[in-house]
């Protein structure tokens, strides 16, 4: 199924190369198409889908201001430490800077972080490059929502 996105994906990039406005689109959607995977690799705890679109020095800066590292973050969900029951995004915005994009979104989650639960509700934001045809996420920042 994912060869058949990525080849119809190529088609489509090939197809609107001609129209700036169409190109620029189908790069948004493909930006957003990677956001989507990330948050749901995330939410199922699926440690292989956040490789699958992170830059190996990806980092994450969580609501409290923590940096935490790819492989510290891939081994918090690997060892159970860190589940997800819920991740939903809203309000998704994408702007691209030639090979570069930034994501903003509202997000929450739902889980527990070792045996306790968690609930957020936060902005996320995530900072994408175009890296050998494939968007990957090189930084994600939360910052949680007081109300």
């Amino acid at each position: 199924m994912t060869i058949l996105i990525r080849i119809f994906t190529a088609a489509l990039m090939f197809g609107m190369s001609g129209n700036p406005a169409l190109a620029k689109s189908t790069n948004e959607a493909n930006v957003l198409l990677a956001e989507r995977q990330f948050s749901a690799a995330v939410a199922t705890n699926d440690t292989r889908g956040v490789i699958g679109v992170t830059a190996e020095d990806w980092q994450i800066i969580d609501g409290d201001g923590h940096i935490i590292p790819r492989t510290a973050f891939l081994q918090l969900i690997a060892d159970g430490t860190l589940k997800h029951s819920h991740l939903s995004n809203s309000n998704e915005t994408v702007r691209l800077y030639g090979r570069t994009a930034v994501v903003t979104a509202y997000s929450k989650s739902i889980g527990t972080y070792d045996g306790s639960p968690f609930s957020t509700d936060e902005v996320s934001t995530g900072v994408w490059v175009l890296k050998d045809n494939q968007w990957r996420c090189v930084l994600t920042q939360l910052t949680s929502r007081k109300r």
